[in-house]
């Protein structure tokens, strides 16, 4: 059950201090409001959300709190991915015989796509143009055994699509579908 606004601790310049410090330092609107609300049970989101509502200075205040809080992560995120974090270099027996400086270049990549969406896209669009003929393919022409064999060839293309398994390239060739001089060569 929420707390009556008469029950409600007072938004006081302290509290808002504390919110919009605590909001910079990592951009969690929820976090920031528990900090600056210790004995609420709900952390007093909804009186920090109402005031930002009824206030623009406090809105633009929280806007601000949060964009340093962004900014806060893409220089954590520059430094790792360029100057790196120090890595332990391990002997056989676990102990540690040096150091070296680890650098990310996933980091580097994800800071190049957060800067420049459109030229580090994550996605491509592809583009097909195909002309299609509708010409018979002369299937009534094939023979009952060779109508049979291309019923079971397509079936087992179906089958195999159906069941994930490799293109019929990736299958090995039937032995009794090969010529006799093929199968003495083997």
């Amino acid at each position: 059950m929420a707390a009556r606004r008469s029950d409600r601790t007072p938004l006081t310049a302290k509290r808002k201090a504390l919110f919009l410090s605590e909001l910079a330092k990592h951009g969690v609107f929820v976090r920031a409001a528990r900090v600056a609300s210790p004995v609420s049970l709900t952390g007093a989101v909804a009186t920090f959300r109402e005031h930002a509502r009824a206030n623009p200075q406090f809105a633009a205040q929280i806007a601000e709190a949060i964009e340093a809080a962004d900014g806060e992560l893409l220089v954590e995120l520059h430094r790792r991915a360029v100057e790196g974090v120090p890595t332990d270099v391990r002997g056989p027996n676990g102990q540690v015989i040096g150091t070296f400086r680890k650098v990310s270049d996933r980091l580097l990549v994800e800071k190049l796509r957060s800067r420049f969406p459109r030229d580090f896209a994550t996605h491509t669009v592809s583009e097909i143009t195909a002309k299609v003929k509708n010409e018979p393919l002369g299937l009534a022409e094939l023979t009952a055994a060779e109508q049979d064999k291309l019923r079971e060839v397509l079936e087992s293309a179906l089958a195999r699509r159906t069941l994930g398994i490799g293109s019929e390239s990736d299958a090995a060739p039937a032995t009794d579908d090969l010529p006799p001089e093929s199968e003495a060569t083997r």
